[in-house]
């Protein structure tokens, strides 16, 4: 069974392999994932099966405010739950954190994405303590 740990330092060479498989636009854009997780207000999340990580998110949380900086599973491991089972985590995280709204990062162009993300975050029962008025796309 898969199961959701913060990220360790061991862990980050495998995370940077799996943001330039799914985010390869972001390679120029990103300071060192060394140095992002060094910072205060920033969580990355692994979801693991035996050893094997399969994904990940990206948070910050910060004066009431959630942020879903990035989620991605490996291809191989997509249709199964563990994008839900993610940001499931991300939003139980928020709620722990004592964030009032949450702000979803997407791409622009990257319209499935758009989507996916509209369709979990509406499969999510604990969304409304957050209130999904104040749960933002924000497509730049």
């Amino acid at each position: 069974m898969a199961s959701i740990e913060q990220v360790s330092e061991n862990d980050l060479k495998e995370i940077q392999k799996i943001i330039g498989e799914e985010f390869p636009y972001t390679r120029k854009l990103l300071e060192p994932i060394e140095q992002r997780i060094r910072k205060q207000n920033y969580f990355l999340f692994k979801l693991q099966e035996n050893g094997k990580i399969l994904g990940f998110t990206e948070l910050r949380a910060k004066d009431g405010m959630g942020e879903l900086l990035g989620i991605a599973v490996r291809k191989e491991f997509r249709r199964k739950g563990h994008g839900r089972k993610l940001l499931r985590h991300a939003i139980g995280f928020f709620e722990k954190q004592n964030c009032f709204a949450v702000k979803l990062l997407v791409k622009k162009n990257n319209a499935p994405a758009i989507i996916k993300t509209s369709r979990i975050a509406m499969a999510i029962p604990n969304l409304g303590k957050i209130s999904e008025k104040n749960i933002e796309t924000n497509s730049n």
